[in-house]
């Protein structure tokens, strides 16, 4: 489990250095997805597209957190077609 404290960092890091990543959401019936180009295991849901942009902010700070641990540099950004 991520304390607050990892996660506020994180976050001020990807802030701070501008790092961004292109997320896709689409709504299928009534509920919305996220999913992130660059990272096979990195997606998620939501009711409300609130709800999904925030949990999609979320997930993505617990992989680049999980990345950030174990050392591994932070992939390029995708080019979208």
């Amino acid at each position: 489990a991520k304390s607050y404290r990892e996660v506020v960092k994180i976050r001020r890091l990807i802030m701070k250095n501008r790092i961004f990543y292109p997320c896709v959401i689409k709504k299928e019936k009534d509920i919305y997805y996220a999913n992130f180009l660059d990272f096979e295991s990195c997606f998620t849901d939501g009711e409300t597209l609130e709800e999904v942009v925030n949990n999609a902010k979320d997930v993505l700070t617990g992989v680049l957190l999980v990345m950030a641990k174990k050392i591994f540099l932070f992939q390029k950004r995708k080019k979208i077609r």
